[in-house]
């Protein structure tokens, strides 16, 4: 039996000798103390070096940030260039400083999770502190605050990496597991997985992912207790860890797999299964999936199958989805080709309905203008004659396009096709589907239930080639309706079908709590009439997006009384205008995570909100609005066309920022502290819309 004392005693040995070789400074300390590194959006704070010593120069009794390799000071977004760290670790800051006259000057040590911040220390300067991080952080940023006017001259800053003498027992054999945290929202979800690259990369941006190897799982796991384990049908999983342990070979042992699912089971952490593979690779699966609390599929037809094997009813369908980081509609650097895109196989000896279904599309591709980029391109294949391109597509053969290029498939043409294996499965279909619509892509597919089902004639779909053809005539030949075929993909996606969807669903049949994760906005305004009030709240009543409130601040007329009677509800408020100057914050109004401004003079069109709030959602902006540009990041939105992050700090009071935005100021000047413009679509929006004719309000509302 091994004495654990023993086993202390070499771990410690171990660590001990590798320590000895490594550099303990999270940060270089020539990196962190040289002054071409800290950066201010601001031009009250001057920076210069001598003596080897960082000076500060600051001329504003405000307060302002210095901060290190990144070139904003918005800390609520994630650093470009954050300092990796262990979650819990234990740092010790040593900060050296003296300042002249009357600034002061104190170190911010910024937390991140996975997603955002997390916490946020000030350390006074020539104090040596020891830090220990949050249980959740995984990077963290450096800034300097200074406050009033002075010079401050930084002589030191070094931040080391401290390791216990001995080695934390909390995971000995005997030991205690520790606690799953509290799902507030979907980011503290802890999540046991064994994943290939691709869905690793879609959910890791969602959830906490624990990534198990057959070796570290029993560690791991212990000193991160799980919400739930998910297993994919996997061929190579976690990096090829699992390779030929989840799906069934001949002389094979999924030992290991099982010990795995044995001790969930008693530590009383749910094991949930999804096949990917569905239906063509259920028997490849089935001896895994049926061990597991919980199975998904992408066929909903097998889930009797599933059940009859399984001996339980736990078996739901879930069909693939998009991440909104990689699949959305932002403009690449080039303009879309006008051409229809295919990127896949040919297959002239197998699939012989799939192979005529691609034919037929293809041919009315080419009427069309057609780019094809072949997986089998240049590849050594026996009989390499059965897997090209026919003839008469060679001339559009472009060669082959990895995954990781997958979006000029997607966003580089005006137009993607979409062939089917699988035609008549109520669920199952290509993820090139959903990503394509998320791109903004109108996408032509051959025929599939499943496509049918879910999106209808969002996609275009036949069996029929002269309905291909009358689809492909009309959306080439109107750019209006080209518009709506592609904003109806966004919306489609973006509405049900984000991994963000998928999770929500898994945790409500696992009887976990489903956090908020949705965004919600408060739509804003004044009226100085009844006439301006009930337009405004038509506008806001006609928006499709559900989650919404409004907020109006009315001036004392006629009926306005009245109207604040009338219409404080569940989710609409009225104020009186002189009121606000209680207020110092807009966040002391609302609760929301966006706000928009909705002027009396302009047309929002319904669907207004919603496109603003998913291009939020993809494009990571703190302000989200309408201008000339298409799906590009620019440099001037204005209060009255825009979507505003509510966390962003303005730095003025309520009644000022209120002024601006009734005054449609521009929101440019907020590039300097690091905001990011971003401007979505040109529909649904007209500036001063009482000289625009019902007609033109109704074709900018698509």
């Amino acid at each position: 039996m091994i004495d654990i004392n023993e086993l202390y005693e070499e771990i410690e040995a171990v660590q001990k000798e590798i320590l000895d070789d490594t550099n303990p400074n999270i940060v270089d300390v020539k990196q962190l103390n040289a002054i071409e590194n800290w950066h201010s959006p601001s031009q009250k704070l001057v920076t210069y070096e001598q003596s080897g010593h960082l000076y500060i120069s600051s001329s504003d009794a405000g307060f302002d940030y210095l901060t290190f390799l990144e070139n904003n000071n918005v800390f609520t977004r994630e650093p470009e260039h954050g300092i990796p760290v262990l979650p819990k670790e234990t740092l010790e800051l040593h900060f050296e400083a003296e300042m002249m006259g009357n600034v002061s000057a104190k170190l911010a040590l910024i937390e991140y999770n996975h997603s955002e911040k997390c916490n946020v220390t000030f350390y006074d300067p020539n104090k040596e502190v020891k830090i220990i991080l949050s249980e959740e952080t995984t990077q963290v940023r450096l800034a300097l605050k200074v406050t009033h006017a002075g010079v401050t001259i930084v002589k030191r800053i070094q931040l080391e990496r401290v390791v216990a003498s001995e080695v934390s027992k909390r995971t000995a054999s005997h030991g205690v597991m520790s606690h799953a945290p509290a799902i507030k929202r979907l980011k503290d979800l802890q999540v046991a997985c064994i994943f290939d690259e691709f869905t690793r990369t879609c959910y890791e941006k969602e959830v906490q992912l624990l990534p198990i190897t057959p070796t570290d799982w029993r560690d791991v796991l212990t000193e991160n207790r799980p919400h739930f384990l998910f297993v994919e049908s996997a061929w190579k999983g976690n990096y090829g860890a699992w390779e030929f342990k989840i799906a069934t070979y001949n002389n094979q042992s999924k030992a290991e797999l099982f010990e795995l699912l044995d001790w969930c089971k008693e530590q009383g952490i749910p094991t949930v299964f999804w096949n990917k593979e569905d239906p063509i690779h259920f028997d490849k699966f089935i001896d895994t999936a049926e061990r597991f609390d919980y199975i998904y599929t992408t066929d909903a037809d097998m889930i009797p199958k599933y059940q009859e094997r399984a001996g339980h009813t736990n078996v739901f369908a879930q069909s693939f989805a998009v991440q909104p980081s990689m699949h959305n509609p932002i403009a690449l650097a080039e303009p879309r080709v006008d051409k229809m895109c295919f990127a896949g196989s040919y297959y002239g000896n197998r699939h012989e309905e799939r192979r005529k279904d691609m034919e037929d599309v293809l041919d009315v591709a080419l009427d069309y203008g057609l780019a094809i980029y072949d997986r089998n391109h240049g590849k050594p294949l026996k009989d390499k004659a059965m897997f090209e391109f026919p003839e008469r597509y060679q001339s559009a053969v472009l060669g082959s396009l990895p995954y990781s290029e997958m979006e000029l498939a997607y966003k580089g043409y005006k137009y993607m096709i979409n062939i089917n294996s699988i035609k008549y499965s109520p669920t199952m279909f290509s993820r090139r589907v959903f990503e394509g619509l998320a791109s903004g892509t109108p996408v032509l597919s051959s025929y599939s239930k499943g496509i049918r089902r879910l999106f209808g004639d969002v996609v275009m779909i036949s069996e029929d080639t002269d309905k291909l053809h009358q689809q492909m005539q009309a959306i080439t030949k109107d750019d209006q309706i080209y518009d709506q075929k592609s904003l109806a993909g966004i919306r489609a996606v973006y509405r049900e079908h984000t991994y963000q969807h998928r999770l929500a669903s898994m945790l409500g049949d696992l009887q976990l709590a489903v956090p908020k994760f949705t965004k919600n906005v408060t739509v804003m305004a004044v009226a100085r009439s009844k006439r301006a009030f009930l337009n405004i709240l038509k506008q806001y009543q006609a928006q499709t997006y559900q989650g919404k409130k409004l907020v109006v601040f009315v001036t004392m007329f006629d009926e306005a009384i009245q109207l604040m009677n009338q219409y404080n509800t569940a989710d609409i408020s009225v104020f009186v205008h002189s009121y606000m100057s209680h207020y110092d914050k807009i966040t002391e109004v609302i609760d929301t995570d966006y706000f928009a401004y909705f002027s009396d003079s302009h047309f929002y069109g319904k669907y207004y909100l919603e496109d603003l709030v998913h291009a939020g959602l993809y494009s990571e902006a703190d302000f989200i609005g309408k201008s000339k540009a298409r799906y590009e990041f620019v440099t001037d939105l204005h209060f009255q066309s825009s979507l505003v992050a509510a966390n962003w700090h303005f730095g003025k009071k309520l009644p000022k920022l209120l002024q601006e935005m009734e005054e449609n100021a521009s929101l440019a000047p907020y590039l300097k502290q690091g905001a990011r413009l971003f401007s979505a679509d040109t529909y649904n929006f007209i500036e001063n819309s009482q000289k625009i004719k019902l007609e033109d309000r109704q074709q900018i509302e698509i």
